[in-house]
C-alpha cells in the first residue's frame, strides 16, 4: 500500500532511509511497534517515521510523561535554564514584525514563561493553548496567563501574533494545523514557527536504542528548511525572516517568522530535489560515524593518559608528604 504524504498529498512513494529498533520502555507502551523507520518523501522531501505510532498510545504516552509532581520552585529552577534562550529568540523575532503586537497567542505554551515574557516586551496580552494540566495550573497561578486546551480551529479571536515552537514536529497532521492558526492571525500579524533542524543532526552518532536519543518515537517529522517553507507555503502563509540557531538543548532549530497571505498572492512551494536530501543525510550518517568513532577513541586515549597522569602526581604529593615528615622527625 503506497503512502500518501501528509505534506504534499501526493502519493510518489517515498525512499526508506534507515531502521531503527525503539526503546524496550516504548515497545512495551506502543505494542506491536518494534522498530521506526525514517522516509523521505519523493515529491516533497520531508523526513517522517513511518508507521505513525497509534495515536490513542501517542496521547496516553504523554500523558505519561508529564511531571505531576514537579513543585512551583523546581518548575522556576527549571525554565530560569532557558532565560538566554527566550531572550535570544525575542531578538530575532522583533526584527521582523510587521508591527508590535498588542495581542500573543502561544499555541503549547508549555508552562507559559515564554508567553509571559512575550507579554512583558511589548505590554501585550498573552494568551495560551496548552494541555498539560499541570503546566497549564502553573502558568495560570504563577504568570496570570489565560491558558486553555483546545484545538487549533477552537482558538478564540484573531491575533497580531501566534507562537508556534516544538509542536508541529509532534504533530500527525501539520499542514492542516498551520492553516487553522494562519486563520487566527490578524491582517497584519505573524505566525512564529520553531522546529528542531533536521540538518543539525550528528546522525552517524546514533544507532540502534540510541537513536532515540535524537530521533524520538514522538517526533513523526524532520524538517530541513527548504521543507518547511514548503509546508508554510502550503498553508498559505509567506517567509519573512528564518535563521538555523541553537536551541536551549544540544538540539539546533529552526525559527521562522511568516505572514499570511491572500490567495491570489500564494506562490507554487519551493521544490525539492530529493534525491539531494537523501545523499545529503546519508553523507552526514558516513561522516557522522567516523567523527563519532575517531572522538570516542581519541576521548578514551586521552582518558587514560590523564588518569595515569594523576596516579603519577598523586605518588609525587604523597612521596613529597612522607619525605616532610621524615625530616621533621
Amino acid at each position: 500500500m503506497e503512502l500518501i504524504c501528509k505534506i504534499c498529498g501526493t502519493s510518489e512513494g517515498h525512499i526508506e532511509l534507515f531502521k531503527a529498533p525503539i526503546s524496550r520502555s516504548l515497545a512495551a507502551h506502543f505494542s506491536p511497534l518494534r522498530h521506526i523507520t525514517l522516509k523521505v518523501c519523493r515529491h516533497c522531501g520531508v523526513v517522517g517515521i513511518h508507521p505513525t505510532p497509534d495515536l490513542e498510545k501517542l496521547a496516553s504516552y504523554y500523558k505519561m510523561l508529564e511531571r505531576d509532581d514537579l513543585s512551583d520552585e523546581e518548575i522556576v529552577a527549571s525554565e530560569r535554564r532557558r532565560k538566554d534562550y527566550n531572550l535570544e529568540l525575542i531578538n530575532f523575532l522583533e526584527h521582523y514584525l510587521a508591527q508590535s503586537p498588542t495581542s500573543i497567542c502561544d499555541y503549547g505554551c508549555g508552562y507559559g514563561t515564554l508567553a509571559n515574557e512575550l507579554s512583558k516586551r511589548w505590554s501585550a496580552t498573552a494568551f495560551g493553548i496548552e494541555y498539560s494540566e499541570r503546566a497549564i495550573l502553573f502558568a495560570s497561578q504563577h504568570y496570570q496567563l489565560n491558558v486553555v486546551s483546545a484545538e487549533p480551529n477552537e482558538i478564540p479571536g484573531n491575533y497580531d501574533l501566534i507562537v508556534c515552537r516544538a509542536v508541529l514536529e509532534h504533530l500527525p497532521d501539520p499542514l492542516s494545523t498551520l492553516i487553522a492558526l494562519r486563520d487566527r492571525v490578524s491582517e497584519f500579524g505573524n505566525l512564529l514557527i520553531v522546529v528542531p533542524n533536521l540538518w543539525s543532526f550528528n546522525l552517524g552518532l546514533f544507532s540502534g536504542e540510541r537513536l532515540q536519543s535524537i530521533f524520538k518515537l514522538v517526533h513523526l517529522w524532520y524538517f530541513s528548511s527548504v521543507t518547511l517553507q514548503q509546508l508554510v507555503e502550503r498553508a498559505g502563509l509567506r517567509v519573512v525572516g528564518q535563521r538555523e540557531a541553537d536551541g536551549w538543548s544540544r538540539q539546533g532549530e529552526l525559527w521562522m517568522v511568516v505572514e499570511r497571505v491572500e490567495s491570489s498572492e500564494m506562490n507554487h512551494p519551493t521544490s525539492v530535489d530529493t534525491r539531494l536530501v537523501v545523499r545529503e543525510l546519508r553523507r552526514k550518517t558516513f561522516y557522522g560515524r567516523v567523527r563519532s568513532i575517531i572522538e570516542t577513541r581519541t576521548k578514551n586515549l586521552l582518558g587514560d593518559r590523564l588518569v595515569s597522569k594523576a596516579r603519577n602526581v598523586r605518588k609525587r604529593v604523597l612521596r613529597l608528604l612522607s619525605d616532610s615528615s621524615h625530616e621533621q622527625a
